[in-house]
């Protein structure tokens, strides 16, 4: 649409960038597409920017545009984004790994119905120390370095296993690329903790949808090597790995996109997701 009309704003998710990347990779270059009148081109939007995506994206769609900065600082048109909708006015201080807060002038009318205390600990929640003031808690992690406000991920989505607290869409990277777009669906994946048969411990689980000509006997090397990249990459063993059978993993209705994934670890326990491999 972009190469017929001349807009200067484009907006899409990380998903929307890898699709047109494929696309351009299976159609052997996009020379004849024109980008020349973007001025703004958003990314992530609700999801994590990924750089070594971008930069291929760069590497076919960059011809008439800067999509990425320069060595020297320059910048460039893309803009990572971050989807909250509330309106900020505030945020905290310059701190690593804190709850992330956002002020709002309309907070005291904001509730849950008929949940008054979980109201009051999410739309006036208190710093520590406490400034006399109140604020939204967002539900994500983050830390500002150098006046640059950074989300590490949501709370609800950590991994906390052995005492060592890991962030799930760094798992889901890794793992998404150990496996080729041939075998796996990008953008199909979930990972989070299980607990371990004594209920002592809690163990790795990664589960993603895996495409169905992928034979029976390959899937046991893909797993593999699935284990070994999320090992180099983050630090942590993937104790199990499971291939769902193709658009089958939980979604929302409204957007297409993945459910939380406790919902999905929920269905995982109770043995509502079909599985072909485990």
């Amino acid at each position: 649409m972009v190469n017929f009309s001349p807009l200067s704003f484009l907006a899409d998710p990380t998903f929307g960038y890898r699709l047109c990347t494929k696309r351009a990779v299976d159609d052997g270059g996009v020379s004849d597409i024109n980008l020349s009148s973007l001025v703004s081109c958003v990314g992530g939007v609700g999801q994590r920017c990924v750089p070594s995506l971008l930069r291929e994206f760069a590497a076919y769609f960059a011809v008439h545009c800067k999509l990425l900065p320069d060595d020297d600082g320059s910048r460039g048109i893309f803009v990572p984004n971050y989807g909250l909708a509330e309106h900020v006015v505030a945020t905290c201080g310059e701190n690593e790994g804190l709850v992330m807060s956002r002020r709002r002038p309309d907070l005291a009318s904001l509730r849950y119905w008929g949940k008054p205390e979980m109201s009051d600990e999410t739309f006036r929640a208190r710093l520590d120390p406490d400034d006399g003031r109140q604020y939204l808690r967002t539900g994500d992690e983050a830390f500002v370095e150098r006046g640059r406000l950074f989300i590490c991920g949501r709370i609800k989505d950590s991994i906390i296993i052995g005492g060592e607290n890991y962030y799930s869409d760094d798992v889901e990277l890794a793992a998404t690329e150990a496996m080729a777009d041939a075998a796996a669906r990008p953008g199909c994946i979930a990972a989070f903790a299980l607990d371990s048969t004594d209920g002592e411990n809690e163990y790795l689980c990664i589960v993603l949808e895996i495409r169905e000509r992928v034979h029976t006997a390959e899937r046991e090397n893909l797993a593999s090597k699935l284990k070994t990249r999320v090992a180099k990459t983050v630090g942590l063993r993937s104790d199990r790995v499971v291939f769902l059978r193709q658009e089958t993993i939980l979604r929302t209705t409204s957007r297409g996109k993945l459910r939380r994934r406790g919902a999905i670890r929920d269905a995982m326990v109770s043995g509502e997701l079909q599985v072909v491999f485990d």
